[in-house]
């Protein structure tokens, strides 16, 4: 308790969506006492709300951004003053090849700046890919490594895969490269090694054809006595597997289930084992790796779906609305926090994702034409069905921005059910 709080604010009981959301407002309104009235204009209806949410969490959402791996835009380490190299990788955090190499970099200590390319498959229409980047690597596929020229402030042509990447470092840096057992690495590293084999296995659609390569990966952990591929210490081998075999884990649970999970890897312990030791002994994996849901729902994205009722069944626990609760209040107030700050992109990224410019038209009171007479033809229509569905969606994200800034992290808590039932 800071300041002359001397209780713990509740959210109380309410019966419907609409009074829980009253019940939030009114919070809001009286940690924002002497803040502009609420306004709802046409480019960004909830403004005044969500800027008061980011206001809140201003101080701290600078403070927890610096310590997040994934959100940084430079990491130096020891005394450096400036980065030593360039990284180029994804906007979303999803690409496996830019978590090895950005993984590699905090295993080395080496002082980078990062910048950012939209996926492909993720991009805004009309959207493009930072010209500077696709004068280098013209078809902005990630990650991409520069490095500075020698006595100068400028950066090389970048290196533009992951497998090169790691050979340059390893160059680059020989005292510091995590190389393990040469044979070993080897065996793994680079597009003819077992990450490359991993890479091209068709792990999504047939998992069945990765049991070679698992158990070729089972025997180098089991020879070395584990938990990873060289014994007791992570690698650079490892960092160029991990990213497959949490892919592997959770898309096969998802899409063929847990019996074809275990069938085709009787060995899981071992590689279990193997991920687990990797987020305990390096916080930048722990932070840049992605949660099952996320990498399941990805397989989704590529039109993999269910195969089975035993693989249903599973789906259904991941899909589960209650897997979207956030465990930690620290990790609640940064989404928050960053949805306060992007909340229109969030908002219409979903929009687009789930193509629902043409349904919301439908499904309103109004029909489509006469919202098209009302603001000017068809074109304009959908546009404008589309922003109503963004603010709808908006709304939403708000309802779900306020509770993860307030929650109290009880389940079974007045706040916890109100939440439950919105």
């Amino acid at each position: 308790l800071f300041g002359d709080a001397n209780t713990k604010k509740m959210f109380p009981a309410q019966t419907t969506t609409k009074h829980w959301i009253e019940t939030v407002m009114a919070m809001l309104g009286s940690r924002t006492a002497g803040a502009p009235p609420h306004t709802r204009d046409a480019a960004d209806p909830r403004g005044d709300e969500w800027q008061a949410l980011a206001a809140e969490t201003e101080a701290e959402f600078e403070a927890l951004r610096s310590e997040r791996v994934f959100g940084a835009r430079l990491r130096l380490f020891g005394d450096a003053t400036e980065p030593e190299v360039l990284l180029w990788r994804d906007a979303a955090g999803w690409c496996p090849f830019c978590l090895s190499a950005q993984c590699l970099l905090e295993t080395m200590a080496v002082s980078y700046a990062v910048k950012t390319i939209p996926l492909s498959g993720y991009m805004r229409p009309g959207e493009t890919k930072d010209p500077e980047y696709l004068r280098m690597v013209p078809d902005g596929i990630v990650p991409g490594l520069q490095q500075r020229a020698e006595n100068s402030d400028e950066w090389l042509p970048a290196f533009r895969n992951v497998y090169a990447i790691f050979d340059a470092l390893r160059e680059t840096y020989p005292d510091k490269y995590p190389l393990g057992d040469p044979d070993i690495h080897n065996a793994v590293c680079g597009p003819e090694g077992l990450a490359g084999d991993l890479e091209r296995a068709p792990y999504r659609r047939d998992p069945a054809a990765c049991a070679p390569l698992l158990k070729r990966l089972d025997a180098l952990v089991a020879a070395s006595g584990g938990p990873f591929v060289c014994g007791a210490t992570m690698t650079a081998a490892d960092l160029q597997l991990l990213p497959f075999l949490e892919r592997f884990e959770a898309s096969t649970l998802y899409v063929h289930g847990k019996h074809v999970l275990d069938a085709v890897t009787p060995f899981a312990p071992r590689l279990k084992g193997l991920l687990e030791a990797a987020r305990a002994a390096s916080p930048a994996f722990a932070d840049l790796s992605s949660d099952v849901h996320t990498l399941a729902r990805i397989s989704a994205r590529y039109g993999v779906t269910p195969l089975n009722a035993d693989a249903a069944r599973h789906a259904a626990t991941i899909d589960a609305p209650d897997r979207a609760a956030i465990a930690y209040p620290r990790d609640a107030r940064i989404v928050a926090s960053k949805l306060a700050r992007a909340h229109r992109a969030v908002a219409a990224f979903a929009v687009r994702c789930a193509e629902t410019q043409a349904s919301s038209a439908s499904s309103s009171s109004e029909s489509k034409e006469e919202v098209s007479a009302a603001v000017g033809g068809s074109e304009a229509a959908d546009a404008h069905s589309a922003r109503r569905t963004a603010d709808l969606v908006d709304d939403a994200l708000f309802v779900i921005a306020a509770h993860l800034l307030h929650q109290s992290g009880d389940d079974d808590d007045e706040g916890g059910a109100a939440y439950a039932e919105a």
